[in-house]
């Protein structure tokens, strides 16, 4: 009730060029998008021929590397700047992003001047064009590395009462004392 809330009381969505979702796959973003602008007033058929122009190119990036977790929003918006940075100047962008289902944020920010020559500059596609497939051992091998990191983090963590403190990684989870 609260988004709807937010929603009645101002114009959220107004203005926006773009609109960028936490992806972890494409599916997902373009249901979101969809429910999004259904709760905007627009019928379904109308919400989803929005998607090509608002969200599709934020997907490119996305889609060539797969879900990145906390990364997610922020890979759809590099793609998002990387393929449209220059179109975009001076337009606001909605940003959705949420976390194991408990926790949600929808914020906006505007595409600075210059943000075209930035991002080409950057050529943040290089990477992904520069990438070769390894063989399965070569990718244990790496994996492999993992195992020998030493994780624990720097410091002594001591929780106070009442409090509970971060004491480190054992066998990949993390523990906690207090």
């Amino acid at each position: 009730m609260a988004w709807k809330d937010a929603c009645a009381a101002s114009d959220v969505h107004g203005d926006l060029g773009r609109r960028i979702y936490h992806v972890p796959y494409g599916k997902m973003a373009r249901k979101a998008h969809r429910h999004s602008r259904m709760l905007d007033g627009l019928a379904e058929t109308e919400a989803d021929a929005t998607f090509a122009r608002e969200v599709a190119t934020s997907l490119a990036f996305p889609a060539e590397v797969g879900n990145v977790y906390t990364g997610s929003l922020y890979l759809a918006l590099a793609s998002l700047l990387h393929h449209e940075a220059a179109a975009l100047e001076g337009q606001r962008i909605g940003l959705f992003s949420y976390g194991s289902g408990c926790v949600a944020e929808y914020f906006a920010g505007r595409v600075v001047s210059g943000a075209g020559s930035v991002a080409a500059q950057l050529r943040l596609d290089a990477p992904l064009a520069s990438r070769r497939r390894c063989t399965v051992s070569e990718y244990e091998s790496i994996r492999a590395l993992d195992a020998d990191a030493d994780s624990r983090p720097l410091g002594q963590h001591e929780a106070r009462d009442g409090e509970v403190a971060f004491a480190g990684v054992e066998g990949e989870r993390r523990i906690y004392v207090g």
